[in-house]
């Protein structure tokens, strides 16, 4: 399946106390338009996207689609989001097997609920929809402000977008059917008298329709993306060195009595280079060779605690904080047991953290190799980190 995607960019924000589009109001550190988009740009299935905005708004939306790859064109919409739909249209590429069309003002849209949307086209050879089952009690409109009648729930939907169809029969939807009538594509595709499947949503994916929904949207936005809004990033370390003779053992900035220690031009601490590898990876910067190299006379037998301290320094500049540490030492000897609680609260102390985000582990590589034997050790660390 290749799928085109129309895009109606135009939206009316009377109701949410602006004057502009509401596709380009602000929405969780981005506009309401970058969300729509986003999804659809990471989709394998989507080959192109084609965008329709009011002239008003026409150079912004460009600006806005030229961080999408896959944006093909910016057309001119017309007064109505059919008209819209229209204009994209002419600029569907051939190859296209089926075309989605998505408003522009659902930006809670999640990878998961298209996915589902493109199976359920697949095996419905009119297309399909996504849709929300309706929650509230429905009742009819009388004359004036008078009920007349009752409406049973469980056979109503809300329909939703995308609404996604083989392209021969949204385009024969189009030419004929009553399009300043319909209020969906569903509705012209089942005009042809055709049955169009659905698909529930299975995570809130409404439209920007008043103010109140912008505050909503943003608190689902930022949930998604991590506690409390916050950036989430996570990094891995790994490290290992030969036991030698003629050195103390320092884990986790803890000397171990032990008649071996680690051969490294610092004090060998393998721990604490797993952790500092983990958290400057999940900062993306150099890793630990490059930032204190071993060719520098500074580092020689140098504490590795002062460079878990200097590393915690670079990424608090790049406004990052630790969230937690979780480490493996793996050693056949000495056993571990009895010090690391100590090698934990010095590690947490290092970093100025609570206890209670900081794990460390002990493993062995059960007789295997030169861990195995006794030659060397190694550590392993996973670091989460979050900046706001």
């Amino acid at each position: 399946m290749k799928i085109s995607v129309i895009i109606p960019a135009a939206g009316n924000s009377s109701r949410m106390g602006s004057d502009s589009n509401k596709v380009l109001l602000p929405l969780a550190g981005k506009t309401v338009l970058d969300w729509s988009l986003a999804v659809f740009q990471h989709e394998a299935a989507v080959e192109e996207i084609i965008l329709a905005s009011r002239l008003c708004d026409i150079s912004r939306v460009k600006e806005i689609a030229a961080a999408y790859s896959k944006v093909k064109a910016v057309v001119p919409g017309g007064e109505s989001r059919s008209a819209s739909v229209t204009s994209a249209m002419n600029e569907v590429s051939g190859d296209c097997s089926h075309i989605a069309v998505h408003d522009g003002a659902r930006p809670l849209l999640t990878a998961l609920d298209l996915k589902r949307l493109i199976l359920a086209a697949e095996n419905s050879s009119c297309g399909a929809i996504l849709a929300a089952p309706v929650t509230d009690s429905i009742r009819i409109k009388g004359s004036g402000d008078i009920l007349a009648g009752i409406a049973n729930r469980d056979d109503m939907l809300a329909a939703q977008t995308p609404q996604l169809f083989p392209a021969d029969i949204l385009k024969r939807a189009y030419a004929q059917g009553d399009i300043a009538a319909a209020t969906d594509e569903s509705q012209l595709v089942a005009a042809l008298g055709l049955s169009v499947a659905y698909v529930f949503a299975r995570e809130a994916n409404f439209k920007m329709t008043v103010a109140e929904d912008m505050i909503a949207a943003a608190a689902i936005l930022e949930h998604r993306q991590g506690i409390s809004g916050r950036r989430i990033h996570y990094g891995l370390g790994w490290d290992s060195h030969r036991q030698v003779t003629g050195r103390p053992l320092v884990l986790g900035g803890v000397k171990i009595p032990y008649d071996k220690g680690l051969l490294a031009h610092s004090d060998g601490d393998v721990l604490l280079h797993a952790v500092i590898d983990a958290m400057l990876g999940a900062a993306s910067l150099p890793d630990i060779g490059r930032q204190f190299p071993d060719t520098d006379p500074y580092y020689k037998d140098i504490s590795s605690m002062l460079l878990l301290k200097k590393t915690a320094c670079l990424i608090q500049k790049d406004g990052w904080a630790i969230n937690n540490i979780d480490a493996d030492i793996i050693a056949e000897s000495p056993r571990m047991a009895p010090y690391m609680d100590q090698i934990r609260a010095s590690i947490a102390a290092g970093l100025d953290l609570p206890p209670d985000r900081v794990c460390v582990k002990a493993k062995t590589a059960e007789g295997m190799g030169l861990i195995g034997s006794g030659e060397a050790m190694a550590a392993l660390a996973i670091v989460s980190l979050n900046r706001e």
